[in-house]
């Protein structure tokens, strides 16, 4: 509450202490005029009238901030220098990276131990500001292209069981780190680390194992360095470069589970997971212990078949929790959290095939647990389930399939996809799904679906493609005859094709940068960020990691082949 005098203390001073421009005031009067209409104690007089805002205190500024729009905020963040301070450095920023850009950034500002830097109270605005400049330069082709020859080691050749080498060469692995100031490369046997800036390589360690059968074999966080080896999990520092590498304890066996072939290495909310196609192995980062094992399948289970028939673990991450089920045999959906409790067994009247899962942030963005499940059945059913009702069931949509293939759920659409046998070509629907709450007797934020519209259909003459999904892109990546995979980048709220990558041996878009292997070992990066400086490199103000040999204009002189190429290069509509 505020009495009288604290409500005249407030009241509108001489114009020329307002502290800027008429521009600035009239920024600062129309925010207020938005807050006035949720916050209680401004009075309305208030709100209608040139104000001082510098007469609050921080307290109570901090909660009438905290209720401001984008623009009001950033309107703020030019004022009084007191003003300015409590406006830059405020949390709503944080809030809106992670509403509008993923929540992803969270876990990255993390890694990154932005505390250490100088300017490191307000970096969740510089990195608004950053974010938007990347996406900017991805919507206007607007890139760095560095090219290194012959930079990493070929993959290896692994020997048959009677000695003979085989013909098949190893595919090799690529990663990026964090910071995006390295990437590493394993061949079967070397893993390399390099500087994205010049292509140095900064460490090389040698596993002394010829790996067996490939798959991701490599994850970073921060700095260390994960490598999946033939029989045990190996950590290395990556910048300690007489550090030897440390073995992670081995998982215990589970009575009854057979052993399970590795498909993935990867790092989620802190926790490394290697995940096998019966189960799933959970270490912690920190400590590097073993902390769970989760398996879907149990023989009380009431799914059709045994527990020894053939795994079909599929997995999707949600947060802190992750959902499996077993493709074209399982009915049921767990949900786990990652020290391997259930939390949710979920019914479907038929066998799933694909689940994914988006996260609510159009409401409060300070809740960020509440996640939408869509699942796609046998029949093309489409089924969405919300976490915030118990795992109710809210929705149900026939996407009319003939061969339902796979599903994605972003916040700005849904897309189930064909495979239309006839024409051989997969076909991706994508649909508009409108929110409302439906009933008095379910809070009033709560989503419920008000209408559905088909907004459009996209066919891909190469059958061979998965998917990936963003907060603010849609990428489909597509395998060719050769062994090459190309990859289409379309933004995700207007479902329109910003950048196309040609087919190479590996491709990895990671919004800030986007890394190529070809044949020979030669690595084409492709950079995105402003004036191509690392974002926790802004934070402490250096200069040095400029790269001065691309200048400014690095895109106008590069050559034609070494550019990007988007849709309107001449590539086919239906890609």
């Amino acid at each position: 509450q505020v009495d009288s005098a604290n409500s005249r203390s407030v009241m509108p001073r001489r114009r020329h202490e307002g502290g800027g421009s008429t521009g600035r005031s009239h920024g600062r009067k129309a925010a207020l005029a938005q807050c006035s209409q949720t916050v209680s104690f401004i009075p309305k007089k208030v709100a209608e009238r040139r104000l001082n805002l510098s007469d609050l205190d921080d307290s109570l500024l901090s909660v009438v901030v905290s209720f401001l729009c984008l623009d009001g905020l950033s309107s703020l963040c030019v004022t009084q220098r007191r003003i300015s301070q409590l406006a830059r450095t405020h949390d709503q920023w944080r809030l809106f990276v992670l509403q509008m850009f993923g929540v992803y950034y969270e876990d990255y500002m993390q890694s990154i131990d932005a505390k250490r830097f100088a300017s490191w109270e307000d970096r969740w605005r510089r990195l608004f500001v950053y974010i938007r400049q990347v996406h900017t330069n991805v919507d206007h082709h607007r890139h760095r292209v560095k090219r290194f020859t012959g930079l990493l080691r070929p993959g290896v050749r692994t020997r048959r069981p009677g000695g003979k080498l085989s013909r098949r060469q190893y595919r090799g692995s690529l990663e990026l780190a964090d910071d995006c100031q390295h990437f590493f490369w394993e061949n079967g046997r070397y893993v390399q680390v390099f500087r994205i800036s010049d292509g140095a390589l900064v460490r090389e360690m040698d596993t002394k194992q010829c790996f067996l059968r490939y798959f991701h074999r490599i994850a970073n966080m921060q700095d260390k360095l994960f490598v999946c080896l033939n029989d045990r999990v190996m950590m290395w520092d990556v910048h300690d470069l007489e550090a030897e590498g440390v073995e992670l304890p081995r998982p215990p066996a589970v009575p009854g589970l057979p052993p399970g072939k590795p498909l993935e290495l990867l790092v989620h909310k802190r926790k490394l997971i290697l995940f096998e196609s019966n189960c799933l192995h959970v270490w912690d980062i920190d400590s590097l212990a073993h902390q769970a094992t989760i398996h879907h399948r149990k023989e009380a289970d009431g799914d059709a078949g045994s527990a020894s028939a053939a795994p079909h673990l599929e997995v999707q991450w949600m947060g802190d929790h992750v959902v499996t089920w077993e493709r074209g045999v399982s009915k049921q959906l767990k949900i786990w959290d990652l020290s391997g409790e259930t939390v949710a067994v979920l019914q479907s009247p038929r066998v799933l095939l694909q689940l994914d899962v988006a996260r609510v942030t159009w409401g409060d963005c300070r809740d960020l647990s509440h996640f939408l499940l869509a699942s796609m059945d046998s029949s093309s059913t489409v089924t969405i389930w919300d976490t915030r009702q118990n795992f109710g069931e809210i929705f149900s949509l026939q996407a009319s399939c003939s061969e339902p293939f796979d599903l994605v759920l972003t916040q700005d659409f849904l897309a189930t996809v064909n495979d239309n046998v006839a024409e051989n070509c997969l076909e991706i629907t994508f649909w508009k799904l409108w929110f409302h709450p439906t009933s008095s007797n379910t809070p009033a934020r709560d989503p419920r679906v008000k209408s559905k519209q088909k907004i459009r259909v996209l066919k891909l003459a190469d059958i061979d493609s998965y998917f990936a999904s963003y907060r603010n892109f849609f990428n489909v990546c597509s395998y060719h005859k050769n062994g090459l995979e190309s990859l289409h980048v379309y933004r995700s709220n207007s479902l329109k094709k910003r950048v196309f990558f040609p087919p190479a041996k590996h491709t990895k878009f990671e919004e800030w940068l986007a890394l190529q292997v070809h044949a020979g070992g030669d690595v084409s990066v492709y950079d995105f960020r402003p004036d191509g400086r690392p974002f926790d490199a802004l934070l402490a103000g250096d200069d040095s990691t400029t790269d001065a040999a691309y200048p400014r204009d690095h895109e106008a002189t590069c050559p034609e082949s070494h550019r990007m190429r988007s849709s309107r290069d001449g590539h086919r509509k239906s890609a």
